[in-house]
């Protein structure tokens, strides 16, 4: 089920920003679009032994559309999405509901619950999907990770103490010993003491199912290595010059490089390996011109193989294993395979880590945590345009689960509008399309916005945060009505949809939960 549930939640996540239209040059500080969309799903593009219940998915989604205007504004950085989700074989029959907020908060309320108001704290995403992962065994972490806020809230006190300590530069210059050993003590102090930061570390390593052990090893190890990083506090030189600007340290090892050009922008980042040798590098390239962007982003967390295989420094209580075979991805399932990874996903208690007979086992360091690419061709810049446009994304190794997929997407000045979500093959004359997403979105009326980040919490219900009071005011208050929504909706959706969604209720344990209250 968890596994179901994650390819489903990526794949339609993964259209949000693609949604979105990018920054128009002549834009200012509103924007708002209408919208209206169809969708459908492809159940035989899942493996056989998931097919019969993603078919009960595909009916419903393959009847419904989504309609409204989406607002935002670039000074407050707060938006609003009024919509009203309906039945394409019934348009008369529609579900409205209104979305608002800002990055941090995000507000939910509809007529279908008479207007009462639920926040979803965003800043507690992270641990709440924790606490959803643990107890009912759903993977919403990895889609915190997906929402930006929840790394960048994670690491804005290191993100704070590097403003502080080193600051901007602008041209040429060096980073003195005192700033170095300031920043390392300073930011081995926040990642052993910083409670959000703490939370995404360790969050990080219970979800690596695959390399649990090898990924707490690693975080724990995150103050030493940043002295490492530091190259003992030694000054790091910073040359700035026509566009260019590298960052190089004593021993003449550059860290960072960035060169920016008319044509585009490229730039490198790679650091020192790990005590186990992981390599952390990143890379990303563009090109732009005035209407489309295309570029390449690749991230990396590898053993270093040359290291490894010479002078392979693991202390004497774990292992390198040599030669590690990929688990089965996106791409290459077999028929009788089950989605993403193993069904057995272990908690990693006492048998995990200490076997039947009691006895320390050792840990294995994988050859790699995390590779990813991202890459865009001919991205339009605004909306709308004439353009025809991809996104690759391949996410492989042990960190996450794979996932390998492309969206391609064709525009239309008219704001005609069609993305399809493929899953691909060893020949792109194999992909197979998953899910699509048809319809328009074209510029109107622009409005004006409130601040959300002032507005009033009385009255609301946050989602992520209740106590025994307002548990019980929901219960009393929201809950009725939201049933009574439900009971409309599943009254128009297919009976084989009502069955798969009572089907994963069922093996999460979010069914028997919910009738215990």
């Amino acid at each position: 089920m968890k596994q179901r549930f994650l390819c489903l939640l990526c794949a339609l996540l993964l259209l949000i920003p693609s949604l979105a239209p990018a920054e128009s040059v002549q834009a200012e500080d509103n924007y708002s679009f209408d919208f209206d969309f169809t969708f459908s799903m492809n159940a035989q593009s899942f493996p056989k032994l998931m097919r019969s219940r993603m078919a009960g998915y595909a009916a419903l989604i393959n009847k419904l559309g989504l309609r409204g205007n989406v607002a935002w504004t670039r000074s407050t950085e707060s938006f609003e999405l009024d919509a009203e989700l309906y039945f394409t074989d019934k348009p008369s029959l529609t579900f409205p509901f209104r979305i608002y907020g800002t990055e941090q908060r995000v507000f939910i309320t509809s007529p279908l619950i008479q207007d009462e108001v639920l926040l979803l704290n965003m800043v507690a995403f992270l641990e709440f999907s924790v606490k959803a992962k643990t107890t009912l065994g759903i993977p919403l972490p990895y889609l915190a990770y997906l929402y930006p806020l929840t790394t960048a809230y994670a690491f804005s006190g290191p993100a704070n103490v590097w403003h502080n300590v080193i600051g901007t530069y602008t041209e040429s210059g060096k980073i003195t010993t005192k700033q170095l050993r300031t920043l390392t003590e300073r930011w081995s102090e926040e990642f052993t003491t910083n409670p959000d930061l703490l939370r995404w570390i360790t969050a990080l390593a219970d979800g690596s199912d695959k390399a649990h052990d090898a990924v707490e090893i690693e975080l724990s190890h995150i103050p030493e290595y940043i002295e490492k990083i530091t190259n003992g506090c030694k000054p790091v030189t910073i040359k700035i010059h026509d566009g260019s600007q590298t960052w190089t340290t004593s021993g003449k090892e550059v860290l960072f490089s960035r060169q920016e050009t008319d044509e585009g922008l490229t730039l490198a980042v790679t650091l020192p390996s790990s005590e186990n040798q992981y390599v952390p590098s990143l890379t990303y390239s563009d090109t732009k011109d005035a209407s489309t962007l295309s570029f390449r982003l690749e991230a990396s967390l590898m053993r270093d193989p040359y290291i490894v295989a010479t002078d392979d420094p693991i202390p004497a209580n774990t292992r390198q294993t040599s030669a590690v075979q990929s688990d089965s991805s996106y791409d290459d399932f077999s028929d009788e395979t089950e989605f993403y990874y193993d069904e057995d996903e272990s908690d990693h208690g006492f048998y995990d880590d200490y076997g039947e007979s009691g006895a320390m086992q050792e840990t294995t360091f994988p050859a790699g945590l995390l590779d990813l690419v991202v890459e865009t061709e001919r991205l339009p810049v605004s909306l709308p345009a004439e353009s025809d446009f991809n996104i690759m994304i391949n996410l492989q190794e042990k960190l996450f689960p794979h996932f390998s997929t492309k969206i391609h997407g064709e525009t239309k000045k008219d704001g005609s509008l069609i993305l399809s979500v493929r899953k691909l093959r060893q020949e792109e004359s194999e992909s197979e399309e998953i899910f699509r997403c048809t319809g328009t979105l074209v510029p109107a009326e622009l409005r004006d916005i409130p601040n959300y980040m002032h507005k009033d919490l009385d009255g609301v219900y946050n989602v992520f945060s209740f106590n025994e009071q307002s548990l019980a005011a929901f219960r009393h208050n929201v809950l009725p009505k939201m049933i009574d929504s439900i009971f409309k909706f599943v009254e128009a959706a297919p009976t084989s949809a009502c069955q798969s969604l009572l089907d994963d209720l069922t093996d999460s344990g979010i069914l028997d939960m919910v009738m215990k209250y």
